[in-house]
């Protein structure tokens, strides 16, 4: 876990991440299982930034919504 993302057991702007990858590509990182996302069998990665950072963005709002219940 980085080590400012954990505070009262919810992580700073989110659980999920956008991370720069090679080739200008990004991936998209959870945080509390210190993995890169999946989507079915394939990991999140080599997207174009605005998909990397929409596809965290709705991953953290469904997290948000998920505690918030």
């Amino acid at each position: 876990m980085s080590r400012s993302t954990l505070t009262g057991g919810r992580y700073i702007g989110g659980r999920y991440k956008t991370s720069n990858g090679v080739n200008d590509t990004w991936s998209v990182f959870d945080q509390k299982a210190q993995k890169l996302v999946e989507m079915g069998s394939r990991q999140a990665v080599g997207l174009n930034y605005r998909d990397a950072k929409e596809l965290s963005d709705l991953l953290n709002t469904l997290e948000a919504n998920r505690q918030a219940s």
